[in-house]
């Protein structure tokens, strides 16, 4: 009974120990995998948007110069909108601009354009105080380039208020050109991402209105409608989850206003998830150790009833026998087990038990070693798994999304732009060019995380001077101070990625003038080595977190936030620490280093 009692205690605890990780990792993945695809697809939109900016920027000037014309026909009305010939304005102006009068109620009393005469615009969510703010103000106040939901046609605004205040006078310019901003599609980004995610069964994006994009007949129903309203207003995220139809509903609110444009551009994504596959996977997974405790269970009724078998038998046999020798049967035979041998079978009965106890320890002992390793073995394993998720997603969500966003921003900017434009507007074209650079920043840290992690090359003692002067080399414009040393450290053919990430780091934020100094500290067994440099410096509360994955630096310049951490991992690998610091003890205005030590030698373990 014991025996039995034994074996089903070590059977739960053991089965309930492997259900909770197992039942762990698939909740935690199933997060993380909803993460990555929701923040991919903000991302992308941010992007995307930005790029917009860009492109509605361009036309703004033609709307600045036609405003004189309107203020002029104003002021020669007497201040009556009703004195001005609207329709011959538009002609002056080149007939492909609408002329529009928002009186003090936030109505259109006057336009060109008959299809908005009379439209209320206070009825669009903050749109009263926005334009009460301009009709107060003074000077020109651009707008982006919108898509009117009935029509589908897009129009770029800019707003002026009357001398005296009393109305706002506005522009709408419709130009052939913005049919480009169709190579820029919100619906076929979440469309890709969708297709990317087994478990995500809709995306649908909608304006600050709670309009679809992408459907302009799509109609939202109340419950749906009352939802977006709730996530507009707060700005915020709203989870919903559906036990009956098993799908789990994340409203992200994208927030996208410029209070430089009056129209407010922000987005409410809808991801939908079924839940389906983990509930599936989690019961099967109960299924599964309930099945295997149970046969464990009866397996082990079935070894404690052979083992009790087997031990009382021969007890009987000796009871049996001393039986009939109580019983006055002097002459009855005695078994093996005992009689002349039975003080010798006492004393084998005895070390058998010793030597099964010694037998026992040992394989306990043995037992705790393996669970120990493989305990290990799997930690290693879902690590080693969840970089390989992290990689993935990173290659296949972030930076095909920032190329094809800077692929298509180049291609609708290089079909407007004819050769000869001004150079301002080239300098936009650069801003996009510095985007895909920067995408390939990123591609080229990501390879070299990957290459780090895979590497097998053993380290070896190698010529710090060398990894030095190499790093330095890929930047002959800098000004960096390093005094040549032939000092030999303990590392590999990666180290000078750990000077080219730091230098780079300095240089990228520590301002146009930045002076940068490379210096090394030697003692018995290790190197100090310490880029310090002229910039804006680290706080105290930033430095502990500048080696985490996807930090970013406080300066004017961003990065992929990967650099610093690509050096820790190098550093780490070799044995050595890493951390940041101020260029003069407790000064961080007057400059950042970043120091670590090597080992000088190698040591076989």
């Amino acid at each position: 009974m014991l025996i039995l009692v034994g074996v089903v205690l070590s059977i739960g605890i053991l089965s309930g120990f492997t259900y909770n990780e197992a039942r762990s990792v698939l909740v935690t993945h199933d997060l993380e995998t909803r993460n990555y695809a929701e923040a991919g697809l903000i991302g992308s939109y941010t992007l995307m948007d930005r790029d917009l900016t860009l492109f509605d920027d361009f036309f703004s000037d033609s709307l600045k110069n036609s405003f004189p014309t309107f203020l002029d026909a104003y002021n020669r009305s007497g201040g009556d909108p009703r004195n001005i010939d609207l329709n011959a304005l538009k002609e002056q102006l080149g007939g492909d601009i609408d002329l529009y009068v928002i009186d003090d109620h936030d109505m259109v009393i006057a336009t060109t354009y008959t299809h908005d005469l009379g439209m209320n615009l206070s009825e669009f969510t903050g749109f009263s105080e926005t334009l009460a703010k301009m009709r107060n103000g003074s000077g020109y106040y651009a707008d982006r380039v919108t898509r009117e939901q009935d029509t589908g046609i897009f129009r770029k605004y800019a707003y002026y208020p009357t001398p005296d205040h009393r109305y706002l006078l506005e522009l709408g310019l419709n130009d052939a050109g913005f049919m480009a901003r169709r190579n820029v599609s919100f619906v076929k980004t979440a469309q890709q991402v969708q297709a990317d995610n087994p478990s995500l069964v809709l995306v649908r994006t909608f304006n600050i209105y709670g309009e679809q994009i992408g459907d302009r007949t799509a109609k939202v129903d109340p419950g749906l409608n009352e939802l977006l309203n709730q996530v507009i207003a707060n700005r915020s995220t709203l989870e919903v989850r559906d036990t009956t139809n098993a799908t789990l509903t994340r409203f992200r609110f994208v927030d996208l206003k410029n209070p430089v444009y009056a129209s407010d551009p922000s987005l409410v994504i809808e991801f939908v998830y079924t839940t389906r596959p983990l509930d599936e996977a989690l019961f099967r997974l109960t299924l599964e150790h309930l099945l295997i405790g149970l046969l464990a269970l009866v397996l082990g009724a079935l070894f404690a009833s052979g083992v009790s078998v087997l031990v009382v038998r021969p007890i009987r046999q000796i009871i049996g026998d001393v039986e009939a020798i109580a019983n006055g049967n002097l002459n009855h035979p005695i078994g093996k087990v005992w009689m002349v041998e039975f003080d010798a079978l006492r004393q084998s009965i005895h070390l058998m038990v010793d030597r099964l106890k010694e037998q026992v320890n040992q394989i306990t002992q043995q037992n705790e070693v393996l669970e120990a390793r493989v305990e290990m073995r799997t930690r290693q394993l879902v690590q080693s798994n969840e970089e390989v998720h992290l990689y993935l997603d990173i290659m296949t969500h972030d930076i095909n999304n920032t190329l094809t966003v800077a692929l298509a921003s180049a291609e609708m900017l290089n079909d407007i732009l004819p050769p000869g434009h001004p150079t301002e507007h080239k300098i936009k074209v650069n801003r996009i060019t510095t985007a895909i650079q920067k995408s390939v920043g990123i591609i080229a840290r990501v390879s070299m995380i990957s290459r780090v992690h895979d590497s097998d090359i053993p380290l070896g003692e190698i010529s710090l001077d060398h990894e030095v002067l190499d790093a330095i080399g890929h930047y002959p414009d800098a000004s960096i101070e390093y005094a040549e040393t032939s000092l030999q450290v303990c590392a590999d053919q990666f180290l000078s990625e750990v000077f080219v990430n730091l230098l780079g780091n300095s240089l990228k934020f520590g301002g146009p003038d930045v002076r940068v100094r490379v210096a090394v500290e030697v003692d018995e067994e290790d190197v100090t080595i310490s880029v310090e440099d002229s910039g804006p410096g680290i706080s105290d509360l930033v430095k502990p977190k500048v080696f985490g994955r996807f930090a970013r630096g406080e300066g004017h310049g961003t990065g992929s936030g990967l650099g610093l951490f690509i050096a820790a991992s190098l550093v780490a690998r070799y044995g050595g620490q890493i951390w940041a610091d101020d260029r003069v003890a407790g000064s961080p205005e007057l400059g950042a280093a970043i120091r670590f030590t090597l080992p000088r030698h190698c040591f076989e373990e």
